[in-house]
Formats: structure tokens, sequence, C-alpha cells
């Protein structure tokens, strides 16, 4: 399996506009201003730091980015990026929706890692996520971008990554 962290290219160049984007806005917090909350279980328990990312729009390829900022520092490290087809909207998607690209990872200290992705040419996918944009608000939108503000859940199912010496399935859940 390849890393979700290299999942592919496009969501990289994404999220990394999107971490430019969401240091010059509001975006990195939900409107009470607490951020969000990740809650580990399975084969490995725990409730790392979490802070959301940022959701944007793109017209150039029409899909919505989002994810959390990686906190390498912490044990364990979560990592989440997830695009969707469109523009974002208060609904739920999954990994097997139309246009999806995801790479969803938790990694231990002692470098057993669990991961979900999509499937990217040759590589299967494995693991699942729910989605859940329970709301959406624009909070600023320019020529061909469009940043969000959204709030929700995430429910992902990671599969033990082969060679790493993780064994058993981690559930994460994030409230944003």
């Amino acid at each position: 399996m390849k890393s979700p962290l290299m999942h592919r290219s496009g969501m990289i160049a994404m999220l990394s506009v999107a971490v430019v984007l969401a240091s010059c806005s509001s975006a990195s917090t939900n409107s009470s201003g607490t951020g969000c909350s990740f809650t580990l279980s399975g084969a490995l328990t725990g409730t790392p730091g979490c802070t959301p990312l940022g959701t944007f729009w793109t017209s150039d390829d029409n899909k919505t980015a989002f994810g959390f900022t990686p906190n390498f520092s912490s044990d364990p490290a979560v990592l989440v990026t997830i695009a969707v087809a469109g523009e974002a909207t208060a609904t739920t998607y999954h990994e097997t929706d139309a246009g999806a690209v995801a790479g969803i990872s938790v990694s231990s200290s002692g470098g057993s890692q669990w991961a979900m992705q999509t499937a990217d040419g040759g590589t299967p996918a494995s693991g699942s996520y729910t989605l859940t944009f329970s709301s959406v608000s624009t909070i600023t939108s320019d020529a061909g971008t469009k940043v969000y503000q959204v709030h929700g859940t995430l429910t992902a199912t990671l599969p033990a990554v082969a060679g790493s010496g993780a064994t058993g399935t981690v559930t994460l859940k994030a409230t944003f």
C-alpha cells in the first residue's frame, strides 16, 4: 500500500494551498473557536491533538479539499486528507463516491501504521470513511476558489499497513 501521506500529488498540492488559506482566515477553528477532537479506538486508542486545516474548493478541478493540520509531534500522529467532487454542501460523503480521493493515517511512535486510501492506479482501496458536513458557510470567495468553514463529523476505519508492525484495525472519530 502506498503511504496516504503521498497518496496523490494533486491532493498534496491542494492541501498545501489550504495551509496558506487557513493561516489567513478563521477556517482553522469552528465557530465556537474550539477546533476539533479526535478519538481512536480498536488496535490503538487515544485522543491525539487535532486542528482543522480548512476546507476549500477550486474551479480548476471542481473538488473540495478537507483535512486536518498534521500534528506529527502527537503520539499517535494523525493525517487526514480528503477531496470530494464539486463544491462543499451539508451532506455525507464516502470513499466510494465518484471523484473521491482520500488518505487517512494513524502512526504510533513505534512505527506501526494504520491507514485507509481510495484506489490509485494499480493500488487498491483499503479502509473506509464517512465524512458528514452538518453545516457549510463560505468564508471567502475569489476567482475560482472558495474557502469554507465547516462543522461535522468524520469516522474512518483504518486497517493495519503491511510491514509496519501494526495489527488489527483502528477506528478514528473526529468532531469539528
